[in-house]
């Protein structure tokens, strides 16, 4: 198997391999919030921003020397934020009676509960 290896600084290397496998642990930890409220369009934007917040968190714990060698913070601490906060803008929720679907977060009261 081929590793491609991309030279940040002069001492650092990145192994594209190893992130990749972790930011899609990252996705799915952050579906595990709303898997059964998103739409298929609503997953992949809530996945997108899960390997968004792994990459940040990722970077941040090296820029500030933290010793995490299986980046565990960053695929379920990041992930997982992610994955609370997106539940109530991102999920859907199925009324029985009217069998019409709507968002669950219209005043976005849910969104602040999820901030706390």
């Amino acid at each position: 198997m081929c590793k491609i290896h991309f030279f940040l600084k002069k001492k650092m290397q990145w192994n594209l391999d190893e992130t990749n496998k972790q930011k899609k642990t990252t996705h799915q930890v952050a579906m595990c919030g709303g898997c059964n409220q998103y739409e298929p369009w609503a997953a992949i934007v809530v996945g997108v921003l899960g390997g968004f917040a792994f990459t940040s968190c990722h970077y941040a714990m090296l820029r500030f020397r933290l010793d995490d060698p299986l980046d565990a913070v960053a695929v379920h601490g990041a992930g997982g934020i992610v994955g609370v906060l997106c539940v109530p803008v991102f999920g859907w929720n199925e009324d029985d009676q009217e069998r019409e679907r709507s968002y669950i977060c219209k005043d976005y009261s849910e969104f602040l509960i999820a901030i706390l």
